[in-house]
């Protein structure tokens, strides 16, 4: 892939899914930093989430950190995705990462919310940084989640799986 200023991808943000043509079936979520360790020891079974797909069933969940640490750190499986109310989240707590108390306040004006049951949490070895991520596709990181285009899907796989990346981030000088 030529990821050059002159390559087929430019600066414009193509992370995004903009129609069910082009959704690959994979998400990118972000999380309040407070999650990350949580994410990255495999810790929960569940995330809970207000907003949520609801046209489709995702098949990956991308794992994007906020500041301070600002960084893509893996992908997911999606075992499954429904909708709880406060009795089901309650019997799901030890394995969400919640206390009682941050659940039900989670749930203050919603009487369901989306519920991810995950597994296989795979870890790039270098975090994708904003930076590098913006510099290279133009990416801004959601509020909340964003559906993944094909391009995008693709692009973090050859990441993943390019042994070259996994000591680094330098997709100008290893994916051309």
């Amino acid at each position: 892939l030529d990821l050059s200023p002159d390559g087929l991808m430019n600066k414009h943000n193509w992370f995004r899914a903009e129609s069910p043509v082009e959704r690959s079936g994979d998400i990118l979520v972000s999380f309040d930093p407070q999650w990350r360790d949580l994410l990255r020891d495999s810790s929960i079974g569940f995330v809970v989430r207000r907003r949520y797909p609801k046209v489709f069933l995702p098949r990956r969940m991308f794992v994007y950190i906020c500041a301070p640490y600002s960084e893509l750190i893996g992908f997911c499986s999606i075992k499954k995705l429904r909708r709880i109310n406060l009795r089901e989240g309650l019997q799901i707590l030890g394995q969400s990462g919640l206390t009682r108390e941050d659940l039900e306040a989670y749930f203050l004006g919603y009487e369901e919310i989306g519920c991810y049951s995950i597994s296989h949490i795979s870890l790039f070895r270098t975090p994708l940084s904003l930076e590098s991520l913006r510099n290279q596709a133009g990416f801004s990181p959601p509020q909340s989640f964003v559906s993944l285009s094909r391009r995008a899907s693709g692009w973090l796989d050859q990441i993943h799986s390019n042994k070259a990346l996994h000591g680094g981030f330098n997709a100008q000088r290893n994916l051309t």
